[in-house]
């Protein structure tokens, strides 16, 4: 099962899918999140949807990294 679900994430990389989502969900509106230390993927598609670090990195319990705290508005 997650060898597939895995297959599906390749399949829609580069669709526009998460554009779609991010516009339906919160559209342009102020908002923050959280994402992992190094994901440059991730955090290139926050960039491009008016996201920026704003400082604050904790740690993930079991994973051995950190999150950062991006904000949009």
């Amino acid at each position: 099962m997650a060898w597939r679900i895995r297959q599906a994430g390749y399949a829609v990389q580069r669709s526009g899918v998460a554009d779609a989502l991010l516009a339906m969900t919160i559209g342009d509106a102020p908002a923050y999140l959280w994402v992992l230390t190094g994901n440059d993927r991730a955090q290139s598609f926050y960039r491009r949807h008016g996201f920026t670090p704003e400082g604050v990195r904790v740690p993930v319990e079991g994973l051995g990294t950190t999150k950062e705290r991006w904000v949009r508005g």
